[in-house]
């Protein structure tokens, strides 16, 4: 009798986790299904067709003649002489302090960009307070050339790699840019360090653009084989990650280590006010917050569903959504847009400030994120630094970052939400009492993971190449070897105009000891 009660708990989680997938499948049908429809609307109406047609022609032509820099904010803004002397005296200072092994870190994409949110937000600040203690040198791929960056602008500094550096790939620089870089540190006997920010591409390939999800591939690949150690910024990438390599045979060294760590939070340190629309559009009434890209995996139609139900019973509860547009969630945009209550229950802040941002998660009533995958997710820290309940769907991640301080509900449930939601408005929500790190702590934890420190040995996972795939490997390199040594014997019985030779003795698929000379697939 004491085993029925694992059997029925075993039998539940089974069947909860097919509920999800076909929850998930249902979800992601309904994304394509809805983004068709506003493309097939789009393009007869021809209204906007024919001005993103000219917008992308124009980003096209302008890099192809090497005038990119005009829209992607990658041309260097020009500054006083004062301030790029100091720089450089800052720089020099910088790179004659910093501890050896030197670390160097990548911030290449980050700063040619000129973008804030997202992965280069993770950049810039690890950058910033790395620089600040004098602890790593971050840099700039300029022509080739790594140049030492200095108070968050590339300086007149060139930066000379030495032999021992650690290279930490931590921007989204592409590998034709930065490629050059990683064989000549390997050359200097360094180490190369990679940081996985989430595999989402490879396991929601529906989420993103078809294009992306194969370079995606090809870039981790590639990065893999070539680095030492990869770093995670949660424990659910590093199971990702784990899964992702042991599917594979070749993907990446034997000795290669996987750790991790959390990212931070500094927005109390922001000076300035949001637009006054905004503060008067959502005082009123209680109002919940979702920061992010509106993107597919971010799941807004998920929230707009679960506050449609609750407006029809009346609530008067608001739905901020906050961050710009991101890609194949043109549906999304027009549904917002031409929701009748778009500038009354519904607001949309495209690209808010992070002034905007603070304002937001102070006087949120939750945070609301109804995402279906994440690598962490950082506005659910900024939200617990301002005491600022929780509402999340309920994936791994999210688990791992607060644990029981915040609200779940199944993933892409709006009914579901919807409960929650109401639960947060009757004071049923609980405190997000769980650590959040400030971006000083959390670069400091991410240098000594880089510098492998002792203390950090709990963090690091050793990973064992599947030895079914390591004996896969060697049993193809002795084949090949073996065919390489046999078949010049092999061409000494036949005359010169004979296309091939016999296939030799020794490599008898049915002679003893042929297994180990099998020529494997591919």
């Amino acid at each position: 009798m004491a085993k029925l009660p694992v059997a029925r708990s075993v039998s539940c989680l089974q069947a909860s986790s097919i509920m999800n997938s076909v929850e998930l499948f249902r979800y992601r049908i309904r994304i394509l299904a809805e983004e068709l429809g506003e493309l097939e609307t789009t393009i007869e109406s021809r209204r906007g067709f024919w001005p993103l047609w000219l917008k992308e022609l124009y980003w096209t032509v302008t890099k192809l003649v090497g005038l990119g820099h005009w829209h992607d904010g990658s041309r260097p803004q020009r500054r006083h002489r004062a301030v790029v002397a100091a720089d450089a005296t800052s720089a020099r200072r910088l790179v004659g302090n910093c501890p050896r092994p030197r670390v160097l870190i990548d911030a290449t994409h980050t700063v040619q960009s000129g973008r804030k949110d997202g992965v280069q937000r993770v950049v810039r600040n690890i950058a910033f307070h790395a620089a600040r203690g004098e602890k790593a040198i971050p840099f700039v791929l300029e022509d080739g050339l790594p140049m030492v960056l200095s108070n968050g602008e590339m300086s007149s500094v060139p930066l000379e790699i030495e032999k021992g550096d650690i290279l930490v790939l931590l921007d989204v620089t592409p590998l034709s840019t930065i490629s050059p870089l990683l064989d000549n540190i390997h050359e200097r006997g360094g180490k190369i360090v990679s940081v996985a920010y989430d595999l989402v591409p490879l396991k929601y390939p529906g989420t993103c653009p078809a294009s992306y999800t194969f370079e995606f591939k090809n870039r981790l690949e590639t990065v893999l084989a070539k680095c030492d150690s990869v770093i995670a910024i949660s424990n659910s990438v590093v199971d990702d990650l784990e899964q992702f390599i042991r599917s594979s045979t070749d993907v990446c060294r034997d000795e290669l280590r996987l750790g991790w760590f959390h990212l931070g939070c500094d927005l109390d340190e922001i000076d300035g006010k949001p637009s006054s629309d905004i503060a008067t559009m959502v005082t009123e009434h209680p109002f919940f917050v979702t920061v992010g890209t509106i993107e597919p995996r971010k799941g807004h139609p998920i929230a707009l569903d679960a506050f449609e139900r609750l407006w029809a019973a009346g609530s008067q509860a608001r739905y901020v959504i906050a961050g710009r547009y991101g890609w194949s969630a043109r549906a999304v945009v027009t549904r917002i847009r031409n929701h009748p209550e778009f500038g009354k229950r519904l607001l949309w802040v495209e690209g808010p400030d992070d002034a905007t941002l603070q304002f937001l998660y102070r006087n949120a009533a939750a945070l609301v994120s109804p995402s279906i995958a994440e690598g962490f997710g950082l506005p659910l820290i900024e939200a617990a630094h301002y005491g600022t309940s929780i509402i999340v769907s309920d994936i791994p991640v999210f688990r791992e970052i607060c644990g029981q301080h915040a609200l779940y509900f199944n993933v892409a449930d709006d009914a579901a939400l919807a409960q929650q939601i109401d639960a947060c408005l009757s004071g049923r929500a609980p405190r997000p009492d769980f650590e959040v790190l400030t971006w000083k702590e959390a670069t400091d934890l991410f240098l000594s993971l880089v510098r492998e420190d002792k203390c950090m040995e709990q963090r690091w996972r050793s990973f064992e190449r599947n030895k079914g795939a390591v004996q896969y490997l060697e049993a193809a390199s002795k084949a090949k070897k073996t065919v390489e040594e046999a078949i010049p014997n092999g061409l000494k019985q036949f005359p010169k105009n004979e296309w091939a030779p016999r296939r030799p003795e020794t490599l008898d698929p049915h002679s003893p000891g042929a297994t180990s000379a099998v020529t494997p697939r591919g």
